[in-house]
């Protein structure tokens, strides 16, 4: 390969957790768990309101209707904080098995290498898509998850470079390429 880009970034299981948890199957994870804690803690209380309002008392429906309501508050925000404690002690544990320290991106015209364990890098027809968020560069490439960049990682130059070398090979497929809009 020619004219790689390779960035060198300190491994961290906590990192990891949040780039996942910014992945899309994650989005829409914590999308359901949220609606779901909305529906179990929002329907009791109306519940409670609607027996309320045709006359019945409302200390027992209250009372009944509280524990319902906290479940739904653990499910709006207790249950994606346990998820992401999950992640984060799977990837200490997996972390620790395989020694790492630091990871390695390298970029190419020849594909993606997610670590210096691949021996061959993914070609970029492997690549189901790119997405930036806020923090990181996620690449869709494994059944797994997506490998994540951290874009402290990147100085200016090789966040370009990078762009540039995505946008290239994404050019026949640009929907699959969510880069944010940079500021000019």
């Amino acid at each position: 390969m020619t004219d790689l880009l390779k960035v060198t970034f300190p491994y961290s299981a906590v990192e990891q957790a949040e780039a996942l948890s910014e992945s899309t199957g994650r989005r829409i994870n914590r999308w359901w768990l949220r609606l779901g804690g909305v529906v179990i803690g929002g329907g009791s209380l109306f519940l409670a309101g609607v027996a309320a309002a045709f006359g019945e008392p409302l200390v027992p429906w209250l009372r009944n209707t509280l524990p319902l309501v906290a479940l739904g508050a653990f499910w709006f925000w207790g249950a994606p904080a346990v998820l992401k404690l999950i992640d984060v002690r799977r990837f200490r544990r997996e972390g620790a098995q395989e020694g790492c320290k630091d990871e390695t991106r390298t970029f190419g015209r020849d594909g993606f290498t997610p670590t210096v364990r691949w021996s061959r890098p993914v070609p970029w027809s492997d690549v189901d898509k790119v997405v930036e968020t806020r923090r990181f560069i996620l690449i869709y490439a494994s059944s797994d998850g997506p490998f994540y960049l951290p874009k402290r990682a990147l100085t200016p130059a090789a966040l370009a470079r990078l762009e540039a070398l995505l946008r290239d090979e994404f050019r026949t497929r640009p929907k699959q390429l969510i880069l944010l809009p940079r500021a000019t």
